[in-house]
């Protein structure tokens, strides 16, 4: 991936309310998580690289110079996981978590950046692509701690809960009315992002 690929901007296509609404996850660790539980190396593997491609897509999406940065060097990592899975050096299913909990985290920190972007805008913000990356945001930090296994802290919570809650208020709206609070939520989210450690470190 060129560097220069960083500073590509959003589809210039408004998000429309049901694209909202609707949004799933580009980028899929379950597949390849399950499979390494039921010790299914190689296709484990795979879902791995099938991930990292998607990942390569969310770079392309990206703005911000040193989120860009660290996603590259995290899509080396998918692809380093991938090759050590297959390889059978990797055998602790915690360790494989924590990885997926590092990926998780640079794409929730990636969409927070750009919903912060655009509603740092003095004018003309994009709410609708505000809203869904808020969401994925959000949904990716709360898969995050997901593979953690352990009880989110009441601060990452509320975190998740009023950015899910904000999207979905800005996708219930017309795209031109600015919700209130907007910039708190989202430095909240980003704070709880960056607050949340991945327990172990794989090969």
């Amino acid at each position: 991936m060129r560097r220069g690929s960083i500073g590509l901007a959003l589809c210039g296509v408004m998000l429309s309310a049901a694209t909202i609404a609707a949004q799933e996850l580009p980028v899929d660790f379950a597949k390849a998580r399950q499979l390494f539980a039921d010790k299914q190396y190689r296709a484990s593997a795979q879902e791995l690289r099938i991930a990292s491609s998607a990942f390569r897509g969310e770079i392309g999406k990206c703005k911000n110079a040193t989120v860009g940065e660290k996603m590259m060097a995290t899509e080396e990592q998918i692809d380093k996981l991938a090759a050590a899975v297959a390889a059978g050096k990797v055998e602790s299913l915690k360790a494989f978590e924590a990885k997926l909990t590092e990926f998780d985290l640079v794409l929730a920190k990636n969409h927070q950046q750009l919903a912060a972007d655009e509603w740092a805008k003095s004018r003309g913000r994009a709410l609708y692509a505000i809203g869904s990356d808020l969401g994925l945001a959000a949904q990716f930090l709360k898969r995050a701690t997901d593979w953690k296994h352990m009880p989110r802290t009441p601060d990452v919570q509320k975190a998740v809960d009023d950015a899910l809650r904000l999207s979905q208020a800005i996708a219930a709206g017309d795209g031109e009315k600015e919700p209130s609070g907007g910039g708190q939520v989202i430095d909240a989210l980003g704070r709880a992002i960056t607050g949340v450690k991945p327990d172990a470190a794989a090969p």
